[in-house]
């Protein structure tokens, strides 16, 4: 079925090919050839493995290049040529409006959202043809739904995108070219929407430049790539949309799009009738980030700087729904734009048996775990051992503060609702903690970051705090060391008595695309107990900087350098001014 994708992807590329190759030259060579690849698309089976119901995303490509194909070549087709790609045009957009009406029950449904988008922007195209007077109607009911049902659904009116950074950069892809269509064609400009207009924030956020620089959280998360892959197409078209000097700064850090040699999407041209020159670049000047309906932070030491310390933290309402792991609370944390701490696991295929046990679970997360690795959105009621987390957002976090001084930056994240049980007979959500509040300052003047969990249990519980990287930690007493080539950080865990931290390597199931092994050092507690108050002390480069830490019952006062001490008790969090 990919290679189905990919070949619909290639005649909507050809297609737009020719009849840009047509506009421009005027060579009648372009507009026959044209012509002939719709013809033949045009009479694909709009039932076979090109439906919507077996390959919607083959589906997307046909009805996006006959719609394209109608506005390139339509003064030339006959009438017996525009009457059949008409037909088969209708049927394929109509299969894709049936699933778009189950939205009302399945918001979220995240290849139905896309088919939204790109239902209009075909439409955008059609509108007007000769036999197609449904195109009107139809345009108007897609438009409502793009506009008020999908843009803004991961993450709202700040921009972010809540499903998975990897698949926000995807979402960027095409959602920079309709935005596009509908500026170009209906003269609406939608970047003056929020969620349209800070939705390349996010990018900036947390995906470093130059790269090569991997994602904090969900799917396909150890891809370094897309600043690579997208910043010379999608996101400079989508910077010539929003006119924002951060975004033009953005897509010009990387150094291959000013000098790029081949094509890239059309609009990027037309724009240019739009805005004939692009407005001064502007590197950012905000050194964290909160996006607070999706539930992410971002907090670096200097957020331009491509040799930046970053902190990433994650505590959503969206759970381990879709492409969003079981990892409410974790953080990650990269040192002179370098990954020390990350989102372990790998994605070979969505579902895959690696995919669902490992990547997807709370273990392999920089996250709170108990008695073996148990966490999140657990599929037992009651369970004795960790499983594949179930896909919810009924197990969820949520952020509860956010501050930054400039000095220090810090967090926290509510994820008691995450810890739960699923009964897979009944359905019936059962919580496995009572509390589970975890808050992140980050001193950047110091280098130093400081972790405060604070959970209890109904039951006694062996506490566990994970650490997940990419090289195989070492360990001196009770110290854990990371180094990724000229980074390194230390760690401290304090007021969890127990052994020397374990080191792990590799997976309970191994990933389907063989890929490399990552690593886990796993703080446990000596005994069980019902509540846990820990804090972990992370030093930037090992720096021998005095860190003093006095825990009374829960409460935390953490002393850096001799300094005035940062204070944390349960969800409190008081740092020094």
């Amino acid at each position: 079925m990919i290679a189905i994708k990919k070949q619909t992807e290639a005649e909507h590329a050809a297609i737009e090919a020719l009849g840009y190759g047509f506009i421009f030259t005027g060579d009648l060579k372009y507009q026959k050839a044209g012509i002939d690849h719709v013809m033949a698309l045009a009479a694909w089976s709009t039932t076979g493995p090109t439906s919507e119901a077996i390959q919607d995303q083959a589906n997307r490509q046909i009805y996006l290049a006959l719609a394209k194909g109608l506005d390139f070549f339509g003064a030339a087709l006959t009438s017996q040529q525009t009457a059949t790609i008409v037909a088969t045009l209708k049927d394929r957009i109509q299969q894709a409006r049936a699933d778009v009406a189950t939205l009302d029950a399945n918001p979220y449904n995240s290849h139905v959202l896309t088919a939204a988008q790109l239902i209009t922007e075909a439409l955008l195209y059609a509108v007007g043809t000769t036999g197609f007077p449904e195109a009107k109607t139809w345009l108007a009911e897609s438009w409502e739904v793009w506009l008020t049902g999908t843009i803004g659904i991961w993450g709202g009116s700040d921009g972010a995108y809540g499903n998975g950074e990897a698949y926000g950069w995807y979402t960027m892809a095409n959602f920079a070219n309709s935005v596009a269509t509908a500026r170009l064609i209906a003269g609406v400009d939608l970047s003056k929407w929020a969620s349209v207009g800070k939705f390349g924030n996010s990018q900036i956020a947390f995906t470093n430049v130059p790269g090569p620089s991997r994602s904090s959280f969900g799917d396909d998360n150890e891809r370094s790539s897309h600043f690579w892959d997208y910043s010379s197409d999608s996101y400079r078209l989508y910077a010539s949309l929003t006119r924002d000097p951060v975004h033009e700064w953005y897509w010009r850090q990387n150094s291959a799009s000013l000098a790029y040699r081949w094509a890239v999407t059309p609009a990027n041209y037309m724009m240019l009738g739009l805005y004939p020159s692009r407005p001064a670049a502007t590197a950012p000047s905000l050194n964290s980030s909160l996006f607070e309906d999706a539930g992410l932070v971002a907090i670096h030491s200097k957020a331009a700087d491509p040799a930046r310390s970053s902190v990433f933290f994650r505590s959503s309402r969206l759970g381990s729904f879709s492409h969003s792991h079981a990892d409410n609370n974790s953080f990650n944390f990269s040192s002179k734009g370098l990954p020390l701490l990350i989102s372990g696991g790998y994605y070979p295929y969505y579902g895959s048996p690696h995919h669902l046990t490992v990547a997807r679970a709370t273990r392999f997360k920089n996250a709170l775990t108990f008695d073996g690795g148990i966490g999140q959105a657990e599929p037992s009621a009651n369970p004795t051992a960790p499983g594949k987390p179930v896909d919810t957002m009924d197990a969820r976090g949520q952020l509860i503060n956010f501050t930054d001084t400039g000095t220090w930056a810090a967090t926290t994240g509510d994820a008691s609702l995450a810890y739960q049980g699923q009964n897979q007979t009944t359905a019936v959500w059962s919580p496995v903690l009572s509390n589970a509040i975890r808050s992140i300052a980050y001193n950047r003047s110091e280098k130093v970051l400081i972790i405060y969990d604070w959970a209890t249990s109904t039951s006694n519980r062996t506490w566990e705090l994970n650490f997940q990287s990419l090289t195989l930690p070492t360990v001196s007493g009770k110290t854990v060391k990371i180094v990724n080539g000229v980074a390194s950080a230390c760690i401290d865990v304090y007021g969890m008595a127990g052994n020397a931290p374990a080191l792990f390597s590799g997976f309970p199931v191994a990933p389907e695309n063989g890929a490399a092994d990552q690593h886990r050092a796993r703080y446990s507690a000596a005994s069980p107990s019902k509540e846990l108050a820990a804090v972990t002390v992370i030093r930037e480069d090992c720096r021998a900087v005095p860190v003093t830490v006095n825990l009374t019952g829960t409460s935390a006062a953490v002393t850096i350098n001799g300094g005035t001490a940062a204070v944390f008790d349960k969800k409190l969090v008081k740092l020094p001014l």
